[in-house]
């Protein structure tokens, strides 16, 4: 990046750029918006909630930027669970091992894993879970891992929404930003998209350029769109937060605006 040819970028410290928007969501006049803040938990008691999602079934993806400091414990990012334990879609860290992630479905009978590694500490990376009625797929940072396959599974009550924890356990040691589920199994290239990084600095495209009819929520958890917990999509499924988990500002994750949105600025 060379130029930027109208105000509303400015230079980290550490010499990376960041374009920040002008204008904003509502205005529509965003190409890429910088998320500066996450949410971050303590690994032993914080963590947020939606007890009245959406019912969920069979096809989904669940996706998210996490950052763990922890490569012991094993650590929930997010889930789509019913009030038995059972989960449509989870993703784990440290499943398996130290620097693994595994993408899991649960219904009480069936317990299938999809695992890749490679997590880093200390670092940001893109997980996502793509659920089937015969398979679960995981993806970090954009690349997949093998296919498990299963048959006849039986879910539901699929309405909990768990980021950062299983109940009373597994709590997420790090940061979490742009949770976001969708209704469909995305593809291989759109979590590619998700999951883009720049010279290691995460810029994926916002969740809502992919596929945006079956997108059913989407959390920020910080950044442009303020420090809070809310559905910036459908606006009907805020989280809560419990224990007072905290917001951290660095570092950034950059990422492209919504559909339809016009360029506040050209990159020369």
């Amino acid at each position: 990046l060379s130029a930027v040819s109208r105000s509303g970028s400015d230079e980290r410290s550490d010499g990376r750029l960041l374009l920040r928007a002008v204008g904003g969501r509502r205005s529509g006049h965003v190409t890429r918006r910088e998320a500066d803040v996450a949410r971050v938990f303590n690994g032993s008691s914080q963590y947020l909630s939606n007890t009245s999602f959406a019912t969920m079934t069979f096809p989904c993806t669940i996706s998210a930027w996490f950052w763990t400091t922890n490569s012991g414990a094993l650590q929930r990012v997010a889930s789509i669970a019913n009030g038995s334990g059972h989960v449509l879609a989870s993703l784990l860290v440290n499943y398996g091992g130290a620097g693994t992630i595994a993408a899991q479905m649960y219904d009480g009978s069936i317990n299938a894993f999809s695992t890749a590694s490679g997590v880093g500490l200390n670092t940001w990376h893109h997980a996502a879970a793509v659920v089937e009625s015969n398979g679960v797929t995981m993806y970090l940072d954009g690349a997949a891992a093998t296919k498990t396959t299963y048959s006849g599974p039986s879910i539901s009550g699929m309405s909990l929404i768990q980021v950062g924890y299983y109940p009373g356990t597994q709590y997420l040691n790090g940061r979490e930003a742009f949770l976001a589920i969708h209704s469909a199994a995305l593809a291989a290239d759109e979590i590619a998209s998700l999951g883009q990084k720049l010279n290691g600095v995460p810029c994926g495209v916002h969740p809502s350029r992919i596929r945006p009819e079956s997108l059913v929520a989407c959390w920020p958890l910080g950044g442009f769109d303020g420090d809070h917990d809310g559905d910036i999509w459908a606006n009907a499924y805020n989280l809560t937060a419990y224990n007072s988990p905290t917001w951290d500002e660095s570092p950034a994750v950059l990422y492209s605006a919504g559909p339809l949105w016009l360029p506040a600025f050209t990159i020369s």
